[in-house]
């Protein structure tokens, strides 16, 4: 099954979490038409690999939280609702960590960070997120760099619960 999701630009999945009925739930990257900037994107597609109907706009749910978001890890929590990070550049030159918190139906969950959404500040420079992992407490943990090119270490943050960062990790 091939979708083309914005129209001949470049579309790509990162990740992908298969629910108790089959239904798949991809999120990754698209372009956005001409304006050649990037927005994340959920996908969710039935059994047979058909986008699913009634659940954003034919199974596809895009986001857009700066300049150009990338969505790299999608995290199905135990009442459905979905976490998705990644890295955000809120600038054309500083990018960000971000996790992204959206409700079974695939509409933002409001009550999480601001609006729905957690980016970070740590820096003016490129910060890169592409890990994450979720606490048995809930909390959430994101892994990826922090720098440019030779210089780039890694950097962690935890995310409380409501979308707040947890000044008390590292």
């Amino acid at each position: 099954v091939m979708y083309d999701l914005s129209g001949d630009m470049h579309e790509t999945i990162w990740d992908m979490e298969i629910l108790e009925d089959s239904i798949t739930i991809s999120c990754g990257t698209l372009n956005v038409g001409d304006l050649g900037t990037t927005d994340g994107f959920l996908l969710k597609l039935s059994e047979d690999g058909s986008r699913f109907d009634g659940w954003g706009n034919n199974g596809l749910v895009t986001f857009d939280l700066g300049e150009d978001t990338y969505a790299y890890k999608i995290e199905i929590l135990p009442d459905n609702t979905m976490l998705v990070c990644g890295t955000v550049f809120v600038t054309a030159s500083n990018s960000e960590f971000f996790v992204a918190k959206f409700n079974p139906d695939g509409s933002p969950a409001i009550d999480f960070g601001t609006n729905g959404s957690f980016i970070s500040s740590n820096s003016s420079g490129n910060d890169e997120g592409y890990c994450m992992a979720v606490q048995d407490d809930g909390k959430i943990v994101l892994a990826g760099t922090t720098g440019y090119a030779a210089g780039a270490q890694m950097m962690f943050i935890r995310i409380n619960t409501d979308g707040t960062l947890d000044d008390a990790f590292g």
